[in-house]
């Protein structure tokens, strides 16, 4: 995978410099109760992405969290990067079960090139694709992502670029999903649902209105 990245690092740049430039994620949710009552849980378990397995808990008999989830889901931490004199916040974890952060915070890479865009390829093309994409505060970013799999799971690259005080800002991170035909039901159906409503562009849009000089 680090072969991977730092190819598709050295392709971003000489992309900037023709003209090119880059690109996800989405936010989970915590359900609490007030509820004070013991109850009784089924033995029923949920099989965790890594392949563990976990009971139900709690006064809503949930299933308690998989290894590597964090029930801080709205926690963001700032990520200061020396070399090209920028700082951003980050959110703690992408808090999805079928959907998993492999190299996060994100790298960020800050180009002198003016934004520019050059749309690309297909998202089943051996290169990858580079596409436009427009975050919810109406700021485009430009996307390119790359896919391989690897031990039952796709690990896709993405790099998203936007405009940062005349410059370039491209954030880049990588994500894996796990191939949801090798889970049972009804984890196979949570599993495709998740990765199908997975906006990554979401919490890139919210970093990206952190970034600033430093």
């Amino acid at each position: 995978m680090k072969t991977q990245i730092t190819k598709i690092i050295v392709a971003i740049i000489v992309l900037l410099l023709i003209g090119g430039s880059y690109m996800v994620w989405k936010k989970g949710h915590l359900f609490t109760s007030n509820s004070s009552e013991p109850v009784a849980c089924t033995l029923d378990a949920k099989i965790c992405p890594d392949g563990s397995a976990v009971g139900r808990t709690g006064p809503n008999c949930e299933f308690a969290m998989c290894p590597g989830e964090n029930q801080d889901t709205d926690v963001w931490n700032t990520k200061t990067d020396a070399e090209h004199g920028v700082s951003f916040e980050y959110p703690n974890n992408i808090s999805t079960q079928f959907v998993l952060a492999v190299d996060w915070p994100p790298r960020v890479i800050v180009s002198d090139k003016a934004y520019s865009c050059l749309e690309a390829g297909g998202p089943t093309d051996p290169a990858g694709q580079t596409r436009k994409e427009q975050g919810s505060s109406g700021r485009e970013y430009c996307v390119s992502q790359v896919s391989e799999g690897a031990a039952g799971s796709i690990y896709t690259q993405y790099a998203y670029g936007f405009s940062f005080e005349e410059k370039t800002a491209i954030f880049i991170f990588t994500i894996r999903t796990p191939q949801c035909l090798n889970y049972d039901e009804p984890n196979a159906t949570a599993c495709a649902g998740e990765q199908k409503e997975f906006m990554p562009v979401n919490q890139v849009d919210r970093m990206a209105a952190t970034l600033k000089k430093i």
